[in-house]
């Protein structure tokens, strides 16, 4: 048997349910997501296993508890600059660079500011080409 804390077991059924909740959102488990937070290759694998047997009824369980609805936003305009720190008292010389973007929305939030690194707009850039890739694949027939 498992040697684990009453602690352990809820923090295990928590991170599943978190897991499992985002693949039902997102229709597969995010592979690199996990890996990236330290989850083993195993482990991983037995998720997606697990996904793949039992996932669509999982979702369809996991979609009737989860009744709150949120509004949806819309992005009504966009601006971005190039934030550039030359020095300061602390250090010398010149800081990374990053970029701000400023997203206007409708709705109850009027403005979201978003500040990224050069690594961070390029895992976002990545991330926007995956996305635009399968918005421009033709449509499969699903299996029902």
């Amino acid at each position: 048997m498992l040697a684990l804390s009453d602690a352990q077991i809820d923090e295990t059924v928590a991170v599943a349910k978190e897991v499992f909740q985002d693949a039902a959102a997102f229709g597969q488990v995010d592979h690199n997501l996990l890996l990236s937070r330290g989850v083993d290759t195993d482990v991983v694998s037995a998720v997606e296993k697990t996904w793949r047997k039992r996932g669509r009824s999982l979702a369809v369980k996991i979609a009737a508890l989860q009744t709150v609805e949120m509004p949806a936003l819309t992005l009504q305009k966009t601006d971005w600059r190039l934030h550039l720190e030359m020095g300061s008292s602390r250090r010398s010389g010149q800081s990374q660079p990053t970029a701000i973007f400023q997203l206007e929305l409708e709705e109850e939030m009027k403005g979201l500011d978003v500040e990224l690194s050069h690594s961070e707009l390029r895992a976002l850039f990545l991330q926007l080409n995956a996305i635009q890739a399968e918005l421009d694949a033709p449509p499969t027939p699903s299996a029902a």
